[in-house]
């Protein structure tokens, strides 16, 4: 009779045990959320390399550039952000409050570029950017006008 409390006991301390361990690993899940969410924004916002990048293809869209000289740099960002979306790295909501409008305009201004650059073999290219920005569109949103686009260009090939 002993022996079975003792087994019972065993059994219940692994359960609890193996609770503890679920809700360890899922806490540390949303801070790792958390931190590539906040990496994420101060690398788009306050890094003078992105910064750079941004200008950069700003300009190169506005001056109708050749397509093999536009840089991919802010359309590779958007597409590795879905990537870590779709693998359920990053929260949607704290993503669609940081980047849903940056996301859509950069979407808008380079969707050209993208579906010239699926016509080459290889593709689909930048889907999961293009999946990310599906997930910031909402049914009552319009799309952005040719006039906000190059507003918003104007504005991202000024920043300092």
């Amino acid at each position: 009779m002993c022996l079975d409390w003792t087994a019972l006991g065993t059994w219940a301390l692994v359960v609890v045990t193996g609770w503890f361990l679920w809700r360890q690993n899922k806490i540390s899940r949303e801070q790792l959320k958390i931190r590539l969410q906040l990496q994420m924004e101060d690398r788009f916002f306050f890094d003078r390399h992105m910064i750079a990048a941004r200008k950069k293809l700003a300009e190169q869209i506005l001056r109708k550039a050749p397509h093999s000289k536009v840089q991919e740099n802010i359309m590779n960002y958007f597409d590795t952000m879905g990537v870590f979306l779709r693998q359920k790295y990053l929260n949607e909501e704290l993503i669609f409050e940081s980047f849903s409008w940056y996301g859509t305009m950069w979407w808008a201004a380079c969707k050209d570029y993208i579906v010239e650059e699926n016509k080459r073999p290889g593709g689909p290219f930048f889907e999961d950017f293009k999946n990310l920005v599906g997930t910031f569109k909402k049914p009552e949103k319009e799309e952005p006008t040719p006039e906000d686009i190059k507003r918003f260009l104007e504005e991202e090939k000024d920043l300092e």
